[in-house]
């Protein structure tokens, strides 16, 4: 095999590997953390929407922190409902 016929088999694999990888869709998220009472738990957990908005962890000591993440092209809506429920957030790394 000659160095042409070196490269074509080089493009084929290139392509099959191409192929086969498929496609992936990459957001950027933004995190933001949510503290708030017992009482409006309910409220901030039904601001998750999978896969826009989703629960990356949470604690509750001393009283309930919910770190959501969020598709940064959804971050306005997002602080626009925890601001109409009255729910208190942070954007660590002051985002």
């Amino acid at each position: 095999m000659g160095t042409g016929g070196l490269a074509r088999a080089y493009r084929a694999a290139a392509q099959r590997a191409i192929a086969d990888a498929g496609l992936m869709a990459v957001h950027l998220t933004t995190r933001v953390l949510v503290t708030c009472s017992y009482e409006s738990l309910g409220a901030a957990r039904r601001l998750v929407r999978p896969p826009e908005v989703t629960l990356a962890g949470e604690s509750f000591d001393p009283g309930p922190v919910l770190a959501l993440e969020v598709f940064t092209s959804r971050l306005p809506e997002l602080l626009a409902s925890l601001d109409d429920a009255r729910l208190t957030y942070e954007l660590p790394g002051g985002g």
